[in-house]
């Protein structure tokens, strides 16, 4: 049932008013999952023995209380033309008025029999969006149309960039002119950096998470060496964290002698959503050892609506890991809601075999009550390590999720890499003089005890690498590592499929072992 309730209370502290509209359910079974309101609420549940509320709490519509809404376009009639005036960065109008105004010029010519007709009106433009009764929209396709912005007439801190005026007319007659300007960038002090990133096709700028910066390495060489780029050779070497764009840093002093400056970036920490294309940086050399530093980033395809997009990069190259169903790995969630009849729980494991991998109707999970998302160690791709994990979401629900995952080292021909950890956790198993597992090598077929003549390998660190062991991996030579029973000591045990060889395009190999921990339960 509905109830509406109003009151005026007058009293010598002085006048207060309220109504409220108030949505009753009484539900004594399953209540469903998703209640649907077309505007904010509050929400309570009581006791219906008690009347007493036992859970309050405040309901919200995201798109409409925490996103900013685009102002409402008025419909154009015949005839109309609507200006509108933007930055060419982030989109928002920009405030005019009849003191701050901008100058646009028309050229307009139509060659006829007679000669050339022209005509050029101006407009002036002193709110945002402005609309006048003109019927430009018709000379839109004359012989020779153009349109350009008084660069005399600009917002204070505005400039124009190239391409700065576009121009279209509707089916109606009516037509849209748009006016795009881009912010002036602050003049810099002596011996600082401004770093900016943008899209390589678009040119806006992009948006960077400042808990997970995007770092820029830079070298710095002194005359002596202007020659010869090499670790000797530089005079300095820093890193910047952008956790802002764009973002200037304070490097150097005015009379710093330098012959060469170079800067890249760092692969691994380059935003969701988007690559490192060749020759991404340009560096620009000011005055009194100020520099301009521009980073263009090329962007993946959009993600739809509560996609999410996983995308496993290495650390050092900043390029994508080839992931197929041979080295998938998984990613483990837990998800939550509480809901009126407790808490429901579910925690589907993504199974990655590809990379990118999207996967649909997902990122609405991130607003559960409760969310985690994970990687065992185990399933990382032979060769890696887990680094960190970063996720961006978009305005449009969707998201994006960057595994970065750091390279072991290279192993040479004929080496054999042995890694030790725990199934469950995936955590490396702490190998040491005291703790230490025994390998010895057997035939695939026909096992038996130790081949007679190989060593037998104590793994007393981890991760342990020996030379020259690549050939008791090779099924081809009918043998295999295996581990000694006894070394486990009664902490762990070896179940099915403990141990995981990859063999790498120069014959070595890494080798994963996993362990199971034996829980010990008490006969009471």
């Amino acid at each position: 049932r509905v109830l509406h309730n109003t009151f005026i209370d007058v009293n010598e502290t002085g006048t207060k008013a309220a109504a409220a509209t108030i949505g009753e359910m009484t539900q004594k079974a399953h209540i469903a999952r998703d209640l649907n309101f077309d505007r904010p609420f509050i929400f309570m549940i009581i006791d219906e023995r008690t009347k007493l509320p036992f859970f309050i709490g405040s309901v919200k519509d995201p798109q409409t209380d925490d996103a900013p809404q685009p102002p409402q376009q008025q419909e154009l009639q015949k005839d109309e033309i609507r200006f509108t005036v933007v930055d060419a960065d982030t989109g928002e109008l920009i405030p005019l008025d009849d003191d701050h105004p901008i100058s646009i010029n028309t050229a307009i010519a139509y060659h006829t029999e007679h000669g050339d007709v022209m005509t050029g009106p101006v407009y002036i433009i002193s709110e945002n969006p402005y609309i006048v009764k003109d019927d430009l929209a018709r000379h839109f396709n004359a012989d020779v149309f153009s349109m350009s912005v008084s660069p005399y007439h600009l917002p204070d801190g505005y400039t124009l960039p190239d391409d700065s005026i576009s121009w279209k007319k509707n089916e109606n007659g009516s037509g849209e002119i748009t006016v795009r300007l881009k912010k002036e960038a602050q003049a810099l002090n002596d011996g600082e950096i401004r770093y900016t990133v943008a899209d390589a096709d678009t040119g806006a700028l992009i948006t960077l998470n400042a808990n997970d910066p995007l770092v820029v390495n830079v070298r710095t060489y002194s005359p002596k060496y202007s020659d010869e780029v090499s670790e000797t050779s530089s005079t300095t070497h820093f890193a910047s964290a952008m956790t802002a764009n764009p973002f200037t840093v304070k490097a150097f002093e005015k009379d710093s002698d330098i012959a060469k400056f170079a800067a890249e970036v760092e692969p691994g920490t380059v935003p969701a959503g988007y690559t490192l294309p060749e020759n991404a940086v340009t560096v620009t050399k000011l005055e009194n050892n100020k520099y301009e530093v521009t980073i263009r980033l090329k962007a993946m395809s959009e993600l739809k609506n509560d996609q999410v997009r996983f995308t496993a990069v290495d650390t050092e190259t900043g390029e994508q890991i080839a992931i197929t169903d041979d080295n998938a790995f998984v990613i483990s969630t837990s998800i939550s809601y509480n809901t009126p009849n407790g808490k429901v729980s579910s925690g589907p494991p993504i199974r990655m075999n590809a990379n990118p991998y999207i996967v649909d109707s997902f990122a609405h999970h991130f607003d559960a009550d409760s969310f985690s998302m994970g990687i065992n160690r185990v399933n990382v791709p032979a060769g890696y390590d887990l680094s960190s994990m970063a996720v961006t979401r978009h305005g449009n629900g969707s998201a994006d999720v960057v595994i970065r995952l750091k390279p072991m080292k290279a192993l040479k021909e004929g080496e054999v890499r042995f890694t030790v950890a725990d199934r469950y956790t995936g955590e490396p198993v702490t190998l040491n003089k005291n703790y230490s597992l025994l390998i010895y090598t057997d035939y695939i077929e026909q096992p038996d005890d130790p081949v007679i003549g190989l060593p037998v390998l104590t793994l007393d660190e981890n991760p342990k690498t020996f030379a020259n062991y690549a050939n008791c991996c090779d099924p081809e030579n009918n043998l295999h590592p295996v581990v000694h029973i006894s070394s486990l000591s009664g902490r762990y045990e070896l179940k099915t499929n403990h141990m995981q060889m990859t063999k790498h395009s120069n014959g070595s190999y890494d080798v994963r072992i996993l362990l199971d921990e034996i829980i010990y339960v008490p006969n009471s």
